[in-house]
């Protein structure tokens, strides 16, 4: 029993390492350890877990920009230590091709209230600290202010 307990966490460290650290998917294990498995891409898909949803924030205002709106991410690409390949995430990967001026299907959803409100006075000195929530809403936060002071001529 102590046996299984011991080999459970080496088991559990090696994977870690060989595995989550490393970025491998479904796809590169079975090419890498199994290459001589041939099964439709259909049947693969069925195998695998389905994606999570990607959430991002947006990162305009909609006083600036009433018909639109923009987002900010980061493309990813990790290099692998093991191989020299890069895991490239698939959405941020996906929307990096995308045109800017093309229409994008989404699902936009309403997650509450940042709390992020510009004072009443415009003259009020803000300090803007981007602790854990991104850029995103600083963004939009500036936008609107940027908005206010050039077409509703408050003053800053």
């Amino acid at each position: 029993d102590e046996h299984y307990k011991v080999s459970s966490v080496k088991s559990y460290i090696e994977f870690n390492n060989r595995v989550v650290k490393e970025n491998i998917g479904m796809a590169d294990i079975v090419t890498a350890y199994f290459p001589s498995i041939r099964i439709p891409l259909v049947n693969f898909i069925r195998l695998c877990s389905p994606m999570q949803p990607r959430w991002y924030s947006v990162s305009s205002s909609p006083f600036s920009q009433p018909n639109s709106l923009e987002i900010i991410f980061s493309v990813i690409r990790i290099p692998r230590t093991n191989d020299g390949s890069v895991c490239r995430g698939v959405c941020s990967n996906y929307m990096s091709h995308l045109s800017t001026e093309a229409p994008a299907a989404c699902r936009i959803m309403k997650m509450g209230t940042s709390g992020l409100v510009p004072p009443k006075d415009p003259r009020t000195p803000i300090i803007l600290v981007c602790n854990g929530s991104g850029v995103a809403p600083m963004r939009a936060l500036l936008q609107e202010l940027n908005y206010k002071k050039m077409v509703l001529k408050e003053t800053l």
